[in-house]
This record gives structure tokens, C-alpha cells and sequence, in this order.
């Protein structure tokens, strides 16, 4: 007996169904793209037991007439290419014809199509992959397929299904994941009898994504003669420290994808906005020409390859990082509805139930002249004395300082604000160093009158011999000599000379950032740099925690803040305000507001 054999047509149907299908997820998955792909614009999904016992998808698109309902499920059987070369001008979600086969294969399963130009509908029934009966039935448009007991000719398989919550949990998601890039089109999900949810089509990509996962989002967009995005993401204070929290979906041509290089983006644009260890909710939609990209990497086409992948990289990560560096004017905030999501400083309790949200109108700030550098106390006496020369106007108060660290807000919604001094100058000065930098170009040095040596490690010292120019250009004239490196000129906007280990490590930070975008291969290093060296001066010339503050600068830093377009958070992504209101004080000490 040879050791080589020739399989069967049916193991050799439930070995690729097995690439294909999964789980039940895996089915809804090839029966709504189907569905998708035949113009359906409503499509109704209900599953029994998670999908172990029963899925149906029903859909109002074109439908089949008698010939393909016959067609469907058999292996390689499809409507979407007729050669090779077509594989490479594919819109649709489907094309290899293998999805009802491999489906009929490992189920019974029951399929009524009809057409507006047929006569009836018809109804084939199949199973474990053989034709039971076929035969006329009630006139309908569009196409409802029933699969039965998956899995009930494959028993390993089924024992590898997890929970009915797990399974049916994961069809949930993939649903809303599919229904935000076909806006267009409503879906119905039903957990036996049970409406989990009713997504109505529409016409804004906005709101589809507040309708399905409650989120409002912020556009932006890219279009140059190969690629277009149009990219949505939340609150940069919207940030989760899990994968799992954070949604990151990503579209090519409306198919979900995953990619690397788009995550990879993602981080580079959010970088200095958020902190480092967390990740923001982003939703990115690329259209380009299937020539570009091959989708059969993946048995169920998830991911895509490119020959460059700088392809991808580029129309997200500059539409995002435009957008987010021209920050949020207050229209923005008011006509989308943004809130700036503040931890609050209560119990537990509060904390997760209790999350406040706080808006500020930036031009009815008008802080309480003070040109006399009070105490913190006599100032309070004075905001006391003064209160009906106040109580007319919307004005914030400033009550002092806490912790050498806090600057002590009260706001005309007798909120009680927490506010950050170093972040807060931080934001300030990271605004207006962008400004003044994509005016001149340059950031403004002045001269040492005694130039500074730094002993810095040798890879660091070349790297910045070959660019001089650029740490020339973010206000550091540099001289490199055999192991060490003399420092001329700083910014102006430091105001101070700092010490070696802060020089050292602003240089050093300085490097990696060059180091890091370097390796993107841009042609415009300068221009990709600013926002990430901004940071770190900014950081740098910024008032320290534990620093003692009189009022006027106190005052100062408040005013300064809420002339930015964003007084939200820190170029690092750090919260600079914290809200405790009137009703949260109040119901802590158990007396009513």
C-alpha cells in the first residue's frame, strides 16, 4: 500500500473549511459579506445557542434566480471574477466561492433566494455538504440562508467551541465592527428572540460610530493621487492602558483589516499627545486601487500586503498628527459636544461612578486682577469682600496653591479646579514655541557667556556631528569634540541655564527623537521632529512641581492656559485640570447642594 493517498472530496471540503470556519463568528462573517456584496441594505442576523444551534442572516439584496441558487455551494462557484487578473480589481468582500460550500459542508443548511424578475423564490436544502431537496417557494426578494448544528459532523470540532457568552460575543462584535464601515446599511442582531440591536442606516460616518459603540469622534483626513483617509478618533483624554479597551479598527475599501504599520502610525502621530503606556480610540478608513494591496495573505483576508509600506503609514499618520497639532478651537468643542473627561479626587465610588466632565468657554475667562502679589489668604479675604463687585460677571477665582504643585481654581459653576502648574505652563509654551516655530522656522538661541561641556557616549556624539543643523535649528549650537560635546547657544524660551543633567538629558532625548524618526525614511526630518523636540523644551522650560507661586503667577499660568487651543492636556497627554463639583463636595460631607 502507498504510503501517499488521494483525499476525498468531502475531507478535502472540511480541511479548507476548517481555514475558513472557525466558529460561528466565522460563519456570520462569510454570509453578511455575501450579503454585502449583493447590495443588501438592510440585513437581519438571529442566532440560537450562540450560533451553535442556529444561524440565520436575512437580506433584501439582489438575490439569485433558480440556476445560481444551484451554483452557490458548490466549491469555486462565484460572481466576482471570471480570470486571474481580476482577483486585482476586486471591490467586493468576497471572490473565492468557497464560503457556502465550506459552510454547507460542516452544517444543514437551508437557502431561499429569489429575484425581482423571478417568478418564485427557491429553496435548497443541503447536508454535510449534499443536495436534500430543491424546490419552489413564496415569491422573495433577496436572500435568507439557515444554518443548522454546526459542526455536527466534525464532533472535535465542536468540543474546541468556547462558552455561548464567549461565541456570542464575538459575533456581536464583528456585527459592529462591520456596521461601521457600511453606514449605509441597517443591521438587526437577535440572541434567540431577544433584539441585542437595531442599527438604522445613515449618512454620516460620525454618527454610525456614535450609534454603535456611543462614541463621539473627531475627523481627519488625507488624499493624495494614490491613497485617501478618513480617520476618526476620540478625545485624546479618551485614552485606555489595555488593547483590549482601546478601539483601533481598521478599513480598506469598508473590509476590516489588522496592520502593523497603521498601528505603528497611530503611535508616532499620538506619541507626544497621550502617555506612553496608553492607547487611544482611532478608526481609520483608506480607499485605494485593489492593484495596490493583495488580501490573500489571510484564509479570511484580515490582513493585506503592500510592496511599500509607507503606503499606509503616511496618510494615516499625517492626517492625524495635522489634526491633532492644530488642536480644538471652543466651536469645535461646543458644536461636536466634546467634554473633557476629569478624574475625580473623591473615594472610590466617585472615581468610577462618579466621572465629571468639564467645558470651559476660553472667552468669558476673565481671572480676578490681582497686581499686588497677595497671600493666599489675604486674597481669599479680598475675593470674600469684593463678592458683589464679582457676583455679576462669570469669573474664576483663584484661591492659592496646594501642595507647592496645584493652583487652586473656584469657576463661575462653583467647581472647584485643580489645576497643574507645570503642565499647564507645559501646554503654553508647547502652543506657542509651534507657533513661533512655523513662522520662522527656528527657534530663537541665546548665547552662554561661558559655553558648557557635556561628557556624552560616542554613538550620541555622531549622531549629532551629522546633524548639527537640526539641533540648530530647536536653538542648541553645538561643537563636538573626542568625547565630549561644548553647548553654545540654548533656547531663549528656556529663560534659565539649566544644569548639566538637564541639558544632558534634553540633548539625549533630542538624539533618540532623531534617531526614532529617522528611521521612517521621511523627507522632511525637520518638519516631522518639531512637534516631539517642542515637548521636550517645553517640558523643560516649564515651572516645576513644588515650586512656591504668588498670585500674579498663579494668574499668569491660568490665563495663559485657556488661550490654548487645547487646555485640556499636556503635549505628553497628562491631564492638567481636575474637577470637583459643588454636588460631589457636598454629598461627601452629607450636605445637600
Amino acid at each position: 500500500m502507498p504510503k501517499i493517498v488521494l483525499l476525498d472530496d468531502s475531507t478535502i471540503t472540511k480541511i479548507a473549511a476548517g481555514e475558513v470556519i472557525e466558529r460561528p463568528c466565522s460563519v456570520v462573517k462569510e454570509l453578511v459579506e455575501n450579503s454585502l456584496d449583493a447590495g443588501a441594505t438592510e440585513i437581519i442576523v438571529k442566532v440560537k445557542d450562540a450560533g451553535k444551534k442556529q444561524i440565520s442572516v436575512i437580506d433584501n439584496g439582489q438575490g439569485m434566480d433558480k440556476e445560481d441558487v444551484l451554483l452557490c455551494t458548490l466549491r469555486h462557484a462565484t460572481s466576482k471574477i471570471r480570470k486571474i487578473e481580476d482577483i486585482y480589481n476586486i471591490f467586493s468582500y468576497g471572490f473565492r466561492g468557497e464560503a457556502l460550500a465550506t459552510v454547507a459542508e460542516v452544517s444543514k443548511m437551508e437557502i431561499i433566494s429569489g429575484t425581482k424578475n423571478s417568478q418564485f423564490s427557491y429553496k435548497l436544502v443541503l447536508e454535510n455538504g449534499k443536495q436534500k431537496s430543491f424546490v419552489p417557494d413564496t415569491k422573495f426578494i433577496g436572500t435568507t440562508i439557515n444554518v443548522y448544528n454546526l459542526f455536527y459532523n466534525i464532533p472535535a470540532r465542536q468540543k474546541f467551541l468556547k462558552s455561548d457568552s464567549y461565541e456570542l460575543k464575538r459575533i456581536s462584535d464583528w456585527l459592529k465592527t462591520i456596521a461601521i464601515s457600511n453606514k449605509l446599511v441597517t443591521f438587526k442582531f437577535y440572541n434567540d428572540t431577544r433584539l441585542v440591536f437595531d442599527y438604522v442606516a445613515c449618512n454620516d460616518q460620525k454618527q454610525r460610530i456614535k450609534d454603535v459603540l456611543g462614541l463621539d469622534v473627531f475627523p481627519a483626513m488625507h488624499k493624495d493621487p494614490i491613497v485617501r483617509s478618513e480617520i476618526y478618533f476620540t478625545n485624546p483624554t479618551d485614552v485606555f492602558s489595555s488593547s483590549s479597551d482601546a478601539k483601533q479598527w481598521f478599513y480598506i475599501n469598508n473590509r476590516p483589516i489588522i496592520n502593523k504599520t497603521i498601528s505603528f502610525a497611530i503611535h508616532k502621530a499620538f506619541e507626544n499627545k497621550i502617555p506612553k503606556s496608553k492607547k487611544p480610540n482611532v478608526f481609520v478608513f483608506l480607499e485605494l486601487s485593489p492593484k495596490i494591496f493583495d488580501v490573500n495573505v489571510h484564509p479570511q483576508k484580515l490582513e493585506v500586503r503592500v510592496k511599500d509600506d509607507n503606503t499606509f503609514f503616511y496618510p494615516v499618520y499625517d492626517a492625524l498628527k495635522n489634526t491633532l497639532e492644530k488642536g480644538f478651537d471652543n466651536s469645535d468643542i461646543q458644536n461636536q459636544e466634546r467634554k473633557t473627561k476629569i478624574i475625580s479626587l473623591l473615594d472610590k465610588e466617585y472615581s468610577e461612578n462618579s466621572i465629571n466632565e468639564f467645558v470651559t468657554d476660553i472667552k468669558s475667562i476673565n481671572i480676578i486682577p490681582d497686581s499686588n502679589r497677595q497671600t493666599n489668604l489675604n486674597f481669599v479675604n479680598s475675593s470674600i469682600n469684593n463678592h458683589e463687585k464679582y457676583q455679576s460677571e462669570k469669573k474664576y477665582k483663584i484661591i492659592g496653591q496646594y501642595n507647592n504643585t496645584f493652583i487652586l481654581v473656584e469657576d463661575f459653576n462653583e467647581s472647584l479646579l485643580l489645576i497643574d502648574q507645570h503642565v499647564a505652563e507645559e501646554r503654553y509654551n508647547f502652543e506657542k514655541l509651534l507657533n513661533d516655530f512655523d513662522s520662522s522656522k527656528s527657534i530663537k538661541m541665546q548665547q552662554l557667556v561661558l559655553p558648557l561641556s557635556l561628557t556624552i557616549d560616542d554613538s550620541y556624539l555622531e549622531l549629532v556631528s551629522e546633524h548639527k543643523n537640526i539641533f540648530k535649528t530647536f536653538g542648541f549650537d553645538l561643537t563636538v569634540l573626542p568625547g565630549q560635546l561644548l553647548i553654545r547657544q540654548i533656547p531663549v524660551v528656556l529663560g534659565r541655564i539649566p544644569d548639566k543633567h538637564e541639558l544632558q538629558e534634553m540633548i539625549l532625548d533630542l538624539c533618540n527623537n532623531i534617531e526614532s524618526e529617522s528611521k521612517l525614511k521621511t523627507d522632511n526630518l525637520i518638519n516631522n521632529l518639531r512637534v516631539s523636540i517642542l515637548t521636550s523644551i517645553s517640558c523643560k522650560s516649564s515651572v516645576k512641581a513644588d515650586t512656591v507661586l504668588g498670585i500674579f503667577e498663579m494668574k499668569k499660568i491660568v490665563d495663559n492656559l485657556f488661550t490654548t487651543k487645547n487646555p485640556y492636556t499636556c503635549p505628553h497627554g497628562r491631564p492638567i485640570i481636575i474637577e470637583l463639583t459643588k454636588k460631589e463636595l457636598y454629598t461627601k460631607i452629607g450636605r445637600k447642594s
